[in-house]
């Protein structure tokens, strides 16, 4: 899908250079680029992917390993339902 964009003349003369450095076309080095930002920017971090299992865990004052494993065990119980019912 065509897409245009506009650069800046340096950041223009930047990607000319590296395009004839490396041989690579300015489309493969803008997609690569934005692919790297999306990958770094983009993608949940390690909090949000555990987040659910982070609250479980509350605190943790007055709350065992066997009162969290417990929690975790029921959370992962409904996830599992949850998933199963929406194949």
């Amino acid at each position: 899908m065509p897409l245009s964009l506009r650069l800046r003349p340096d950041l223009e003369q930047r990607i000319a250079e590296y395009c004839a450095r490396t041989g690579m076309s300015k489309s493969a080095v803008i997609v690569r680029g934005v692919r790297e930002f999306l990958d770094a920017q983009a993608s949940p971090t390690p909090y949000e992917l555990g987040k659910d299992v982070f609250e479980l865990t509350g605190s943790g004052k007055g709350d065992s390993a066997r009162t969290v494993r417990q929690r975790f065990r029921s959370y992962a119980k409904a996830r599992h339902e949850r998933a199963k019912d929406s194949r």
